[in-house]
């Protein structure tokens, strides 16, 4: 989870950056991004979710400081 940007983190045009700001501590800083990610995934799933819906990977912007990557859903 470390190759996330947490910082500037947006989920689906939401950003998530002033939540994970206002932990303050190490260990709440993990324990809120293994929530995320778990909470994220398990939703996805719930909603019939498939990562072999998307096609066409791709960074659409990249800079110094952020990434964005894209996909195409069938």
């Amino acid at each position: 989870m470390s190759d996330i940007d947490w910082e500037t983190l947006n989920s689906l045009g939401v950003p998530v950056d002033p939540q994970y700001l206002a932990v303050k501590t190490e260990p709440e800083k993990e324990s809120f991004k293994t929530g995320f990610v778990t909470q994220f995934s398990a939703s996805f799933r719930d909603r019939g979710g498939s990562i072999d819906s998307f096609s066409n990977w791709r960074a659409s912007s990249h800079d110094e400081n952020h990434t964005v990557v894209t996909a195409d859903s069938a």
